[in-house]
């Protein structure tokens, strides 16, 4: 039997359910068929709404129920709701704490919160493995790293220098197009640790060590990177830098190319330990990436530590400033013909310990070495790239400055000196190349690096240069002094 449940306010005669007060169409069975029995509600005072759940029990669903919604339940009455019924227990008292609920505006939540790029040493590192000795970076760049053991300073006449000067003119010869020289000289301080447990040592000797006991002092340590690259990376710019790219794709090496690299190398280093004044030794895969014992040559360099255990600190970098650790750096570049002076030589005078018959004689870059009295790093870049094509470049240029002239004294003075550049370029035989100096200096107090930078500045202008303070490029160039990723520069 058909039968209709009426709604609080009326029903519908239509048979479609529409909204909450539609007609629903429902089997009864049994009892429920019967009326139902008002019943006043103790509380409200008025009849007691229908129970939907009442009659679930008999009621038979018909098909057209299916796009009906699902009822809400009826809350039952509380003991305390009805006639004669006890009130609530009052809410207990929450426990105090010891830390009080700080209430944080939005402002402050958004100052609070993070916002600056981070990313991981793995995402941006530039080196891809280290194999037989070579570092080879993920733009197939191939490394091969010496120690280099100069000469003691004070030591060198003139004469000497300049056969180390033609000694490293000779061994740049022999790398192929397309390489890279790069030199870095390490200058930290530290305190001399003597060494009294050696057998057969005098009385003179262990005084000579204990006199010198802790004291502070310079020390040096050189490093050779050879690197070979490409054409398409040799002209790139710093904003190509590995440090700048979101991602860095691998390539492949080519054997024949890596083979003659690698005899190149050889000679590079048999002509220098031939001179008598430098000896090259060739760091070990051990001596690159290091071992539990001891750090390597990448790991001391991210942690600016030159020997030890090497701990890895957090890299920042901004817009003036960058930071390893707790040491800020500071950084001048030399990187123009214009910041050199007019006439650059192999050696100069020190005046300090000259006199008049005797000289004594340090190479042009002394001031920015073991003259400077702070902890930095001396790089030196030394960019082979095809001689032929930048000869050809220099007579364009030469006619184009010809041609104009006529327009601009200084257009006619460029044609001469290129002119006389290429005159001496075919009558001698010499490579063209391209270089880069710059002193990475560094220091944990913020007055002690203003004074690092003062003193690098004025000892770059007492080598007739123009001191040029670095503050953009600070960190892509740190990024081009790791170890065997000389040609990210």
């Amino acid at each position: 039997m058909y039968g209709r449940i009426p709604h609080q306010q009326g029903y519908r005669s239509s048979g479609r359910v529409q909204g909450t007060q539609g007609t629903v169409p429902v089997h009864l069975r049994g009892w429920t068929a019967g009326p139902l029995c008002p019943v006043r509600h103790p509380l409200h005072g008025r009849h007691r709404p229908v129970d939907m759940y009442r009659l679930r029990r008999g009621i038979v669903r018909h098909p057209r129920m299916a796009d009906l919604r699902a009822e809400r339940p009826v809350r039952r009455t509380r003991a305390y709701e009805a006639g004669g019924g006890k009130e609530p227990p009052p809410v207990p008292e929450q426990p105090a704490t010891d830390h009080p609920t700080i209430q944080q505006t939005k402002k402050e939540r958004m100052t609070m919160r993070n916002t600056s790029k981070i990313t991981t040493l793995e995402n941006k590192f530039p080196l891809w493995a280290v194999e037989h000795g070579c570092i080879i970076s993920k733009d197939a760049d191939i490394t091969v790293s010496f120690e280099v053991e100069l000469p003691e300073l004070y030591t060198v006449t003139s004469a000497e220098y300049e056969t180390i000067h033609g000694c490293w003119c000779k061994a740049v010869r022999v790398l192929p197009d397309f390489s890279v020289v790069h030199k870095q000289d390490w200058f930290v301080r530290e305190t001399y640790k003597p060494e009294l447990q050696k057998e057969g040592m005098s009385f003179l000797s262990r005084s000579f060590e204990r006199h010198f006991n802790e004291r502070p002092y310079l020390k040096h340590t050189c490093y050779l990177y050879l690197t070979k690259t490409t054409k398409e990376r040799s002209r790139r710019q710093s904003n190509f830098s590995t440090l700048c790219r979101g991602n860095i794709i691998p390539k492949e090496l080519d054997r024949e190319t890596t083979e003659k690299f690698m005899e190149a190398t050889e000679q590079f280093a048999r002509i220098m330990n031939d001179s008598g004044f430098i000896r090259l030794h060739r760091l070990s895969t051990d001596e690159i990436t290091g071992t539990d014992g001891k750090a390597g040559v990448i790991e001391r360099y991210f942690s600016l530590m030159p020997e030890g255990n090497a701990t890895l600190q957090d890299i920042g970098l901004s817009a003036r400033e960058m930071r390893i650790g707790d040491n800020y750096l500071c950084l001048h570049t030399l990187s123009d013909v214009e910041d050199l002076p007019g006439k650059v030589a192999t050696d100069t005078r020190y005046e300090r310990l000259s006199t008049d018959r005797s000289d004594c004689r340090l190479s042009f870059a002394s001031p920015v070495g073991l003259l400077l009295p702070c902890n930095h790093i001396y790089n030196q870049y030394v960019m082979i790239d095809n001689s032929e094509e930048n000869l050809q470049r220099f007579e364009k240029d030469a006619r184009n400055m010809q041609s104009l002239s006529r327009y601009s004294r200084s257009n006619s003075i460029n044609r001469e000196w290129i002119d006389q550049y290429l005159n001496e370029a075919h009558s001698y035989g010499l490579t063209s190349v391209r270089a880069h100096f710059n002193v990475m200096a560094w220091s944990d107090d913020a007055e002690e690096l203003k004074r690092i930078k003062n003193d690098v500045g004025s000892q770059l202008a007492s080598m007739g240069c123009m001191p040029r303070h670095n503050t953009i490029d600070c960190p892509t160039l740190y990024w081009a002094a790791i170890p065997g990723n000389a040609a990210d520069f």
